[in-house]
């Protein structure tokens, strides 16, 4: 996991990035998957973007908390909208947080780093529950990450 290679080697020994960076941040794996380690990475590459797919779930409010105010991590939600993650966190407190976070960061809110393991039709109906305008919606879905990612200019 990159977030090993780059927490160990003090940031010394990684090569050049110049794109984004995908962290899975589950709690399970609290020890390297901390939003502390995150940002300390971040802080030593200030030219990269960081996409934490989870939000460190199931602190997924405290994960916010702690990275709102690093410009370059975004937030990947199509995990956000597994049964289990539903379940644990809720629902409605899950969408009230997503919502909460679109009118000062609408740019950083993404989704497809587990495109292929999570079901889209949930993951379209989290968005869609979102109150947002159509255009942090569309973002979310797919203009955002293609930035993140520089996919397309």
């Amino acid at each position: 996991m990159i977030i090993t290679l780059l927490c160990r080697s003090g940031l010394q020994s990684f090569p050049s990035l110049s794109s984004g960076i995908l962290f899975l941040s589950a709690f399970r794996r609290k020890t390297i998957s901390h939003p502390k380690h995150i940002l300390r990475v971040a802080d030593g590459y200030p030219d990269l973007n960081f996409v934490l797919a989870h939000l460190w779930w199931p602190k997924i409010d405290r994960c916010y908390e702690l990275t709102r105010a690093c410009p370059r991590i975004y937030y990947d939600l199509l995990s956000l909208a597994d049964p289990e993650i539903i379940a644990a966190f809720g629902r409605d407190r899950l969408i009230s947080l997503l919502t909460s976070i679109a009118p000062d960061h609408p740019h950083r809110l993404i989704s497809g780093s587990d495109a292929a393991m999570c079901s889209r039709e949930a993951h379209l109906r989290l968005v869609d529950a979102l109150e947002v305008g159509e255009e942090v919606r569309e973002g979310v879905l797919g203009g955002n990450t293609g930035k993140v990612y520089s996919l397309w200019g």
